[in-house]
């Protein structure tokens, strides 16, 4: 039940805030916002893991049958 209603809250009420509130004059540039220089290297660092894994996706979509075998052998040596 709980996770329903946090579902329904997510869907519905979170969204109606979120367009009440934001308000995108008031916002500041990133360059001007106290703790600006850690925010902006937490991004740089978010991007390239984006990146990063972007390619991984990639690579393993392209050896589809390399990743399965992996995949497969990883829940076996688990057992």
């Amino acid at each position: 039940v709980a996770v329903l209603v946090s579902m329904f809250v997510s869907f519905t009420l979170d969204p109606m805030l979120s367009s009440r509130w934001h308000d995108p004059d008031t916002v500041k540039p990133l360059e001007k916002r106290f703790g600006s220089k850690l925010l902006i290297w937490f991004e740089r660092q978010v991007e390239a893991f984006s990146d990063t894994y972007q390619n991984l996706l990639k690579k393993a979509l392209r050896h589809r049958v390399m990743t399965l075998a992996i995949a497969v052998a990883t829940f076996v040596a688990s057992l």
